[in-house]
């Protein structure tokens, strides 16, 4: 007698889909849309519909002046402004010879590891969101909002900052702003534990994302993915370290 169980599982068939992620309303940030083929629960294909962020800013530079152009680069990521602020501006210096001066480079560091919290923590928050843990989304925002608050204590602007200029930065950092941005950091050193606690060890967290969607060390010099993903893959390498910028 054949078993029923394994019956009904040869019998079960999944039949492929071709599904319309998006594009998310014109008002949201981040437009995007996929054409995804699905088997089943397994993404075969994501065909990725370019052209609703496209924004013409190539062309624009053209017209304006290289100080004048900073400003657009806060567009390219509005969650990591000021990296791409600092990528135009070392490819200008580059280009010109300009040397920034030790304390210019110590605040463009300062500003930009600040930036790396902020946009880390909306990536943990939102991620932990998608799969229905909104206390860690809410505690993120918790965090990310006092870093917004010292980079407009820094800048003048909370997302995009304009701040980083050719041959240095638009502001000095004051002490006071120092004193603040090292009580940040000794509270969030404390925090990063309240975190693992709700994300990291967290047993539905690891139960649903475990062998999700792998990437695997080759997948990860393939595609060119840098960043936390890239170490996740098991790559011991970080750009800061191996190719110092600053």
């Amino acid at each position: 007698m054949s078993d029923p169980v394994h019956a009904e599982s040869e019998a079960f068939h999944t039949e492929d889909m071709t599904i319309s992620m998006g594009p998310q309303h014109p008002s949201t940030h981040g437009v995007l849309r996929f054409i995804v083929k699905t088997d089943g629960e397994v993404m075969r294909e994501a065909i990725p519909d370019v052209g609703y962020l496209h924004r013409s800013i190539e062309k624009i530079g053209e017209k304006v002046t290289w100080h004048g152009y900073v400003p657009y680069t806060d567009r390219a990521d509005y969650l990591a402004a000021m990296f791409t602020n600092q990528a135009f501006c070392m490819a200008a210096e580059k280009l010109a010879g300009v040397e920034v001066a030790r304390r210019g480079e110590f605040c463009r560091v300062i500003a930009c590891e600040l930036n790396r919290i902020a946009s880390h923590l909306s990536a943990v928050g939102s991620f932990g969101q998608d799969i229905g843990a909104v206390t860690p989304f809410i505690h993120a925002l918790r965090e990310r909002e006092t870093v917004n608050n010292l980079m407009e204590e820094i800048c003048g602007a909370r997302l995009t900052y304009n701040y980083i200029r050719i041959g240095g930065v638009g502001y000095d950092i004051t002490p006071a702003t120092c004193g603040r941005i090292s009580e940040f950091l000794d509270h969030f050193e404390l925090i990063v534990d309240e975190y693992n606690r709700l994300l990291s060890y967290n047993k539905i967290f690891i139960e649903r994302l475990a062998k999700i969607a792998v990437i695997t060390r080759e997948d990860a010099f393939q595609y060119n993915i840098v960043g936390p993903n890239l170490r996740a893959s098991g790559v011991k390498w970080d750009i800061r370290r191996d190719i110092p910028y600053s």
